[in-house]
């Protein structure tokens, strides 16, 4: 009896895995049609915007809003890049102008991941200092803020050189 209980656990967890594997494939296929719609989506706007170079205008305002508004999710950033990454004619001159009509959304685009990246820098010191790794991290950072570690070892604290500077030793 206890033979046959742990036969049909065995089945059981067998099958929980089968239909786990069946359902990931099914929505690793609904993502792969979503990026696609995504990039014709982009690559869409991104014509008419050419359109407009081609014909001796600039973009429209309301698209470079559209990709600062869109281009801080990490999909549309894909799609973004793949729709520019099929553009056909890169040697264009309107896709020079195109690249560098929308450099202010790139720009702020640049300074959120730069925000998200120190928030995350600030929450990991802050992390760190409140489990009591302060001692070990002062003990170890030049005034500087360099790691200075163990003289003689292999993060020993060097002098920075001035330019045209030798270091000590030096002929």
């Amino acid at each position: 009896m206890k033979s046959e209980l742990l036969l049909y656990g065995y089945g059981i967890v067998c099958l929980g895995m089968l239909v786990f594997n069946v359902i990931y494939n099914i929505g690793l296929k609904q993502n792969g049609r979503r990026m696609e719609k995504r990039v014709r989506k982009m690559g869409n706007r991104i014509d008419a915007q050419m359109e407009r170079i081609h014909t001796g205008g600039r973009i429209a305002p309301g698209h470079i809003r559209y990709l600062r508004r869109s281009l801080s999710h990490v999909n549309n950033l894909v799609a973004f890049e793949r729709a520019i990454r099929e553009y056909p004619a890169a040697a264009d001159e309107a896709y020079g102008s195109y690249r560098s009509q929308i450099h202010p959304a790139i720009l702020q685009l640049a300074v959120i991941a730069l925000r998200q990246h120190a928030q995350s820098i600030f929450f990991a010191v802050q992390h760190h200092h409140a489990r009591g790794g302060t001692q070990a991290a002062e003990k170890k950072t030049d005034a500087d803020g360099r790691y200075a570690g163990d003289t003689g070892g292999i993060y020993e604290k060097r002098r920075s050189l001035l330019p045209g500077e030798r270091p000590p030793g030096a002929v």
